[in-house]
């Protein structure tokens, strides 16, 4: 089919916090999102810097996860840490390491339907490109078209649906880990 990805948000979902949080453990905890929701995850990127402020620390994970035959899933969490210093604080009566500084995160999502071209044309078929072009349209409309497709409000719930409430699910978990107050 002449399908492309579509994004979940027209923008990303951004997390801005500045002060005293755990580093190793938000990484851990959104690598372990991943894990839980049984993404296969990359990661492409991942930079470190010194300076006089303190350091600085990019990174990058982008994951997929083919949610039925037909849908596939794109996740990406970006990043980015400024005067990353670490100090040791008293908690709870116990020395622990903590990291201080500012931190931007962002996590998008996209979703792809017929990923494998099952319902598209093939190579072998035979057929003139105004042809191949004109099948390949009556199909994604008899799909995918919205409200009147045959697999419309599967394809909804499995994935652009599926994709919000994944997102939106890692946002409240950073939030909540890095004890914000306001969402």
């Amino acid at each position: 089919m002449v399908n492309d990805t579509s994004p979940v948000y027209t923008s990303p979902i951004e997390i801005r916090f500045r002060g005293s949080y755990d580093y190793d453990g938000l990484l851990r905890l959104i690598r372990g999102y991943f894990g839980r929701h049984l993404f296969d995850k990359k990661e492409p990127k991942f930079k470190f810097k010194t300076g006089g402020s303190g350091s600085e620390v990019e990174f990058k994970m982008i994951a997929n996860r083919k949610v039925t035959h037909y849908i596939k899933v794109y996740f990406k969490v970006e990043g980015h840490f400024w005067d990353v210093k670490v100090q040791e604080v008293m908690i709870n009566g116990k020395k622990e390491k903590r990291t201080n500084g500012k931190i931007e995160i962002k996590i998008s999502g996209e979703f792809e339907l017929d990923y494998n071209n099952r319902f598209g044309t093939h190579k072998g078929d035979k057929l003139s490109p105004k042809m191949e072009n004109t099948i390949e349209k009556w199909m994604q409309k008899v799909l995918d078209e919205k409200e009147t497709g045959l697999q419309f409000g599967d394809n909804k719930s499995s994935g652009k649906s599926y994709m919000k409430k994944v997102l939106t699910q890692l946002g409240d978990e950073i939030k909540e880990f890095l004890n914000m107050e306001c969402y």
